[in-house]
Order: C-alpha cells, then sequence, then structure tokens
C-alpha cells in the first residue's frame, strides 16, 4: 500500500474546545493508512490532545508564537515550510474569523493543490471593533483567489463568514455511540457527587469566554433556586474567565450548588447525570456540545442567537435572553415530563450526525479533490 495522503489541520489551539474536539472525532474516525493529520502548533506550547495525535502517526510543527517575535516566526514558518514539506496534499483551515489569512495565502502561494477554509463560528468572539470589522471585510473580499473549497458547519457560519452561498455546509458530528444515555453511569456519578434522584441537575459545557454566557448561567441559577432548592449546576470547560465567574457564585451565595468540573474526558458520563443542558450563548457556528447533549436525550435549551440547525430533537428548544424567568420556567417544566433518553441517539443517526459517516466523506472529498488537481 502508498503512502497516505496527507493532510496539514491548521486551526487546532491548547484548549480542549468544541472545534478540538470536532477535528479529532474527525481523526480518530479516519482511515489512516488512506489518510494521514498534521498540525500546526502557533503558541510555543502543546496543541490539544498532541500525545494522542503523535500516537495515531500525526505530526505536530510548532511554529511559534508570533505575538512574541514576528520576524523569527516568519523566518520559521512562512516561506519555505511547503515547498519543504511536498508530502502535505491538502491545508483544511479551520476559522472563527478572517482577521488573519496569512497562512492561507502562503499555501496558495507555495501551491498546495487543495486549500479548504471551515467556518467554525458565527461571530468574532475575541473582537468586534471597527478596525477589526474592516480587516474582515476587506479580507471577505480576496478569500476566493487563495482557496479551493469552503466549508461552513452551518448556513449561519457560512453566511457570517464569506461573502457568497459557495461553500458546503459540513455537519459537526459526534461519535454517536459514545454519548448515547447510560443509566448506569447517572446513577454512578450522583452517588459521586451525593445527589439524590430527586435533584435537578442543569448542565453546561464551554470555554470561560464572554460569548458563553456564564454571567446569564448564574443569574438563572439563582432564580431557580428560589423555585427548587434541590438543583445543581455543573459547569464543564476552562478558560478566561472562570475565576471571575467562581467569584460571582460567592457573590451571589450559590457557590454551594456549583461544580465547576473543568476539563474532562468523560463528557458523555456527565451528560447522562444531567436533567437539563443549557447553552445561552451570544452566538455559535454549530454546537457541537449540543449535538452531544441532544444525543444523551437530554432537553437542550439554546439561546435564540443560535443557529436553528441544531435542532435535532423535538426537546431541544430556543429561548431569549431577555427573559431569565422563561428559561426558569422551561427547564421545570421537562424536569416534569421525562422521556426515554435512550430513543434518541437512532433519530441523530438518521440525520447524518454520526462521525463514522462523515469521515467516509471527508476522506472521500480529499482524496477526489487530489485527483481532480491532478488532471
Amino acid at each position: 500500500m502508498g503512502k497516505p495522503l496527507r493532510v496539514m489541520q491548521i486551526g487546532m489551539t491548547p484548549n480542549q474546545g468544541g472545534l478540538e474536539s470536532y477535528i479529532m472525532s474527525m481523526y480518530r474516525s479516519m482511515d489512516r493508512e488512506k489518510i494521514q493529520f498534521d498540525f500546526f502548533s502557533f503558541k510555543d506550547e502543546k496543541i490539544a490532545y498532541q500525545a494522542e495525535i503523535e500516537n495515531l502517526g500525526g505530526k505536530v510543527y510548532d511554529v511559534g508564537y508570533k505575538r512574541r517575535n514576528i520576524l523569527n516566526h516568519y523566518l520559521r514558518f512562512p516561506f519555505f515550510f511547503f515547498k519543504n514539506h511536498p508530502e502535505i496534499d491538502v491545508v483544511h483551515f479551520h476559522k472563527t474569523s478572517l482577521i488573519d489569512i496569512e497562512y492561507i495565502m502562503l499555501s496558495y502561494f507555495s501551491k498546495v493543490p487543495v486549500r479548504i477554509i471551515h467556518s467554525h463560528s458565527s461571530g468574532n468572539m475575541f473582537s468586534s471593533g471597527k478596525l477589526v470589522k474592516n480587516i474582515e471585510k476587506w479580507n471577505k473580499k480576496k478569500i476566493n483567489k487563495f482557496v479551493t473549497d469552503k466549508f461552513a458547519c452551518s448556513e449561519l457560519a457560512g453566511e457570517w463568514l464569506f461573502n457568497d452561498k459557495n461553500y458546503k455546509v459540513v455537519k459537526n458530528a459526534i461519535k454517536l455511540e459514545k454519548f448515547r444515555f447510560n443509566k448506569n453511569k447517572r446513577v454512578e456519578l450522583r452517588n459521586k457527587f451525593k445527589l439524590d434522584d430527586k435533584c435537578l441537575v442543569i448542565g453546561h459545557i464551554g470555554y470561560f469566554t464572554p460569548v458563553k454566557n456564564h454571567e446569564f448561567i448564574l443569574e438563572m441559577f439563582k432564580s431557580l433556586l428560589k423555585e427548587n432548592e434541590n438543583s445543581c449546576l455543573i459547569l464543564i470547560g476552562d478558560g478566561i474567565l472562570k475565576k471571575n465567574i467562581e467569584d460571582l457564585a460567592i457573590d451571589l451565595d450559590i457557590q454551594n450548588k456549583i461544580k465547576f468540573l473543568g476539563v474532562t474526558d468523560d463528557v458523555s458520563s456527565l451528560l447522562s447525570m444531567m436533567d437539563v443542558f443549557i447553552l445561552p450563548s451570544k452566538f455559535e457556528g454549530l454546537p457541537i456540545s449540543a449535538v452531544e447533549a441532544q444525543c444523551s436525550g437530554l432537553p437542550t435549551l439554546l439561546s435564540d442567537k443560535i443557529t436553528k440547525e441544531v435542532k435535532l430533537t423535538e426537546r431541544c428548544q430556543f429561548l431569549s435572553l431577555n427573559d431569565i424567568n422563561l428559561w426558569v420556567t422551561t427547564i421545570k417544566k421537562y424536569r416534569e415530563n421525562t422521556i426515554d433518553r435512550e430513543s434518541v441517539f437512532y433519530k441523530l443517526k438518521e440525520q447524518g450526525f454520526d462521525i463514522d459517516d462523515e469521515a467516509k466523506k471527508m476522506a472521500n472529498f480529499y482524496v477526489e479533490s487530489i485527483k481532480n488537481k491532478e488532471i
């Protein structure tokens, strides 16, 4: 058998978030004798899942932190990297904004045959200033010249990042079997955390940044506790605002009802423990956590700023961020109306959210794209 086609994935960070989870799920499901992934590390530190990547046969190239030393960064990475690595046939850029497209341009000038840009957001989570908006507006006009293909995790994410409709929606699929509801795990974890079966457990997964709206979560949960004291809030994730949110919990005097679990590899079991999943984000691409929650059969309450494309079951609902009481009332309603959570699994598979199926489609796309470029 010949050497595998090598695909450079650019966009992984040290944070073990939704984007990183998606890329790794795709990688694990690939036939790695035919397709291999390689990665860039930009911040002089290991990217998420780096040990696993290397065990799977992928390579991680440290190209340095450009903000620390721009000249050194570009001497290490840019002009020669792809020319020195002709084995790379495809570059797949995972983007949440177009504030910087220099790596895309460099892959173009280095004549990498297939250059894909993949939108994973419907807004800029770090800045919305005038300068940023002008740079992104300018880059949107130029991007078509430098890429061969455009992907988006949802229609909303595609409309936000690109100026035209010429993009392909690629579903944020997951390993469905992994996130299937497990009653035994539910009992085990509730015992571990000393939560009785009648305790109302609300869950959220997300990096602690302004866009995830943790302040809203705590204010809403405080209101819920007034009506149901036997409740618990599970917050999964890490991030720059975590300490601020921990302090806010103390200020609101609800810290004893909240469990900050940090980053964990056992999300699927924790979802089985929960009763309701919430995601009151200010914007999202197509949140993988909401797909995982629905796969576990959870009532999934999302802000009305999130794309409706993520609604995969009848127990997914979109609520206004202007009405905390509506969130409280809806949570109580779902707690009182339980269903067979295991049956939801089959609905998601029918809707094309199985990562094994999507990985085959992506592999075929990579291979066929290279063949077309050779004609």
